[in-house]
């Protein structure tokens, strides 16, 4: 994109990123799993000005998705599940139906039985990094 004005001469090529399908994220039950933690987060106030309802969040661990996140008046609430004496490291990953971009965290949580990762009075805003394959 060129732009014209002040800044002469001045071009910057438009950004792309990869664009995803929206995706069918499922935390199987799993017998194993019977303990459980909470997240309670929201996103950052650049995402946020375009959060959409068919938005969707989910926490993971590795590949495997350990839970879904419910959007209630602006905040998501994650219950992941787990199992008993593991620690194993949580990533968030959330889908921008609007752009059909994919964001994801680092491993931020350490999974941990009845573990609480930030509350309504007080949610954690997610450091989300946009996927770009």
């Amino acid at each position: 994109m060129c732009t014209l004005g002040i800044y002469l001469n001045s071009c910057k090529e438009d950004e792309t990123f990869t664009v995803f399908p929206t995706p069918v994220w499922r935390a199987e039950a799993n017998p194993d799993y019977s303990v459980s933690m909470t997240a309670t987060v929201v996103l950052p106030a650049n995402l946020a000005t375009y959060m959409q309802p068919e938005d969707q969040m989910a926490a993971f661990v590795g590949e495997e998705c350990r839970g879904l996140a419910y959007l209630v008046d602006n905040i998501y609430y994650l219950l992941i599940k787990g199992s008993p004496g593991e620690q194993p490291q949580i990533s968030i990953r959330y889908y921008s139906s609007r752009n059909q971009y994919m964001y994801t965290t680092d491993a931020i949580i350490t999974f941990e039985a009845d573990g609480v990762y930030g509350t309504t009075d007080n949610p954690v805003t997610l450091p989300l990094s946009i996927i770009n394959k």
